[in-house]
């Protein structure tokens, strides 16, 4: 049995905009508006989210917190979903759905597994060593803000390539793969 009056307590220590709120049947924290870290840069306490979201009717926000893991987050995010800037080595925890996802800055994810099911937009920093076929989910892929210019960047040709297959899945994946290796981003062609 969930202790919801700690909870509240602690949610209340970590995170700001807390609007209405409910426990769902599994004691998650469902909550009805905005969730955002209130302390950005300072990592919470160690390094993962101290109770289990449910449904966050609103954006999300835990960029810049030191998370180690995504699990405990929402299942469900009716906004965006702000996870930049964690130290996270896959996505398993993420919500199988928000309506975009931004996750800049990720540098030690070694695998995009936990990617939500249903994305419309997903805006990522590129790195040579990942794999990034399972963001094919989304509908729409964009590079992160850092990684716009210049135009002879690595990263433009890489997400150029995602773009042409991005919604398709693993249907797209096959193709998607062949053309990122020829392109030279063997280590990107993996799922």
């Amino acid at each position: 049995m969930v202790d919801q009056q700690l909870v509240i307590a602690q949610f209340r220590t970590w995170f700001d905009a807390f609007q209405d709120y409910d426990f769902d049947p599994q004691g998650r924290l469902n909550v009805y508006g905005t969730v955002i870290a209130k302390h950005p840069h300072r990592h919470i306490h160690n390094n993962r989210l101290p109770f289990r979201f449910g449904r966050v009717e609103g954006d999300f926000n835990v960029s810049y917190c030191g998370l180690n893991t995504f699990e405990g987050m929402p299942y469900y995010v009716k906004h965006t979903c702000w996870i930049s800037h964690n130290s996270a080595t896959t996505l398993v925890g993420l919500p199988n759905h928000c309506n975009s996802l931004v996750m800049e800055g990720l540098s030690e994810l070694a695998s995009f597994e936990g990617f939500p099911e249903q994305v419309d937009l997903c805006r990522f920093t590129w790195y040579p060593q990942q794999p990034l076929l399972r963001l094919l989910q989304a509908k729409r892929i964009q590079l992160g803000i850092t990684q716009m210019t210049p135009a002879d960047n690595p990263a433009r040709k890489v997400v150029d390539i995602l773009k042409n297959y991005a919604g398709q899945g693993q249907k797209g994946a096959l193709a998607c793969a062949a053309e990122l290796a020829k392109a030279g981003f063997k280590d990107n062609a993996r799922w």
